[in-house]
């Protein structure tokens, strides 16, 4: 009864969110220099393997990240991704938002497919009886992985590898719905992002989300979220998995707001010049 309450929220929100974005998936993007053709394509493009490199790398840079802002919590949150997060799980998401999206579309909205990611690190509290408010904050890591294939005109050779931008975030969320629960957990998750996204810098900006979530003690919850940037006008789905660790246990629906940020603007006038984003490349399995 639980799952079947929040895949109908999930499904009405990806229908909702469908208004807003229109992403399709991107074709193999070549490109050549005096010595090298380039073949560049997406995460969706990649193979099991190679996609659980990217998620192996992605948790490595925020394994290293949170030793710098929060040393004692870094061993743990890497340990709790790699019980947790796997490619099954996200390409379960992608086929959700395939699958609800076609229900309300014939113009081509069947190929959505991811342009990046995002993992998740924080914690949410709360109480309630009846009408429910509450909050939640997350430092993000959006990573942006493009698989490049290069080939050496001269000698016929070739190598393939993931070129990664990545940035953090900070995403405070105010909760409010309808429910029975209490008390304060801690969270880790993984999001799948649609849209036009190129570069993580471009990944930032309002973030308004309906959640159908059932839940008790360690438990998984499943939403959906649209993203706006102001300054790009940019708009972007995000379908999310979310594990909760704590003393929680309540059965709501959610409409969470918040605002995702730079992590930089954050941190820079309290750490001074620590590296909040980068790029990284990773030799890919074949």
């Amino acid at each position: 009864m639980k799952k079947n309450i929040l895949m109908k929220f999930m499904l009405f929100g990806i229908l909702t969110l469908n208004a807003f974005v229109s992403a399709k998936a991107s074709d193999v993007i070549v490109t050549r220099d005096d010595k090298y053709i380039y073949y560049k394509s997406s995460w969706s493009q990649m193979t099991k393997d190679q996609q659980t490199q990217i998620i192996d790398e992605s948790v490595e840079i925020l394994k290293d990240e949170l030793s710098i802002l929060f040393p004692e919590a870094a061993q743990d949150v890497k340990k709790t991704f790699k019980t947790n997060i796997n490619v099954e799980k996200l390409n379960e998401l992608t086929g959700l938002a395939q699958k609800s999206v076609n229900v309300n579309s014939q113009d081509g909205l069947k190929a959505l497919l991811p342009s990046g990611l995002m993992f998740l690190f924080g914690g949410s509290g709360g109480a309630a009886l009846g009408l429910k408010g509450g909050f939640s904050g997350y430092l993000g890591l959006v990573l942006v992985p493009i698989k490049v294939t290069r080939v050496n005109i001269e000698k016929q050779t070739s190598i393939t590898y993931a070129s990664m931008s990545w940035r953090l975030v900070a995403i405070p969320n105010a909760k409010v719905g309808a429910g029975v629960g209490a008390g304060a957990g801690f969270i880790v998750g993984a999001s799948l992002i649609f849209g036009n996204l190129s570069h993580a810098t471009d990944f930032m900006g309002y973030n308004l989300a309906l959640s159908g979530k059932a839940q008790l003690g360690v438990g998984l919850e499943a939403y959906l979220s649209l993203v706006h940037n102001q300054f790009s006008k940019n708009n972007f789905i995000l379908a999310s998995l979310e594990y909760h660790v704590g003393v929680e246990a309540q059965a709501s629906v959610n409409g969470n707001f918040g605002y995702i940020l730079p992590l930089k603007t954050v941190v820079s006038k309290l750490l001074g010049d620590v590296s909040t984003e980068g790029e990284t490349k990773v030799l890919l399995k074949q």
